[in-house]
């Protein structure tokens, strides 16, 4: 059933059955996920509908998937990231996390903060996470969020060495323009406004380390791929 759900609005949204030749302004992917969702949310009960769009969005076994699992569990416990692996497997994450504390620490021992007394946080926004398969999979589970860090010393090359934190609340926030539909985060919304799912926090720390502005240029600002905020 879904399969052909599936199939026939990806025909629809590809004009291959004369849908929206001549009409689209978006990439047709951006329909066919509009498409399906919507149908999902008006034929579907609200749990049934997030699994339905776990089935078509999600990577087996990946971030996003745990995140719903926890959620659509009932359970309200905070649940672990291994911050550490996620950085490892999307370099374009790393990297931009990186160039904004290299930047952030810059300015601030310019303005004469010495490096190692620096904390503070980054903004993350669902563009920085990049099109790969993990980027994919890390945007749907943390979605735009804070990275916390402090400098806790100075590693063998000279760089800085950092302690990284992320505290995500897990929520449904139907107010997001930006995205092709909102009846996802409605359904999400409303069960836990039934109490039969429950906000979370996801959390987790690594170590990174960079370079220490007070010897070398820090790289500019990595600004991601284009794209919306949370």
């Amino acid at each position: 059933m879904l399969v052909e759900r599936y199939a026939q609005y990806a025909q629809y949204a590809t004009g291959t059955t004369g849908g929206l030749v001549g009409l689209a302004t978006k990439p047709a992917a951006w329909y066919v996920e509009k498409a399906v969702a919507e149908l999902d949310c008006r034929t579907l009960p609200p749990a049934l509908a997030l699994r339905a769009a776990e089935w078509g969005y999600m990577p087996s076994g990946g971030l996003a998937q745990k995140m719903l699992d926890h959620f659509l569990s009932g359970s309200s416990a905070p649940v672990r990231v291994d911050l550490t692996a996620e950085l490892e497997r999307n370099p374009q994450l790393r990297e931009y996390v990186a160039s904004r504390i290299e930047s952030e620490i810059a300015e601030r021992f310019a303005n004469g903060e010495s490096p190692v007394d620096i904390g503070g946080s980054v903004w993350v926004p669902q563009s920085a996470y990049g099109p790969s398969d993990a980027g994919k999979d890390q945007q749907l589970a943390l979605g735009g969020t804070y990275f916390e860090f402090q400098v806790v010393g100075s590693s063998p090359d000279g760089g800085l060495e950092l302690a990284l934190n992320v505290a995500d609340h897990y929520f449904w926030s139907p107010s997001d323009q930006s995205r092709s539909t909102q009846c996802l985060h409605v359904a999400g919304s409303k069960l836990v406004a039934a109490g039969v799912a429950n906000e979370f926090f996801q959390v987790g720390e690594a170590r990174m380390t960079i370079a220490d502005p007070s010897r070398t240029q820090p790289m500019d600002p990595s600004e991601g791929p284009p794209g919306g905020p949370r």
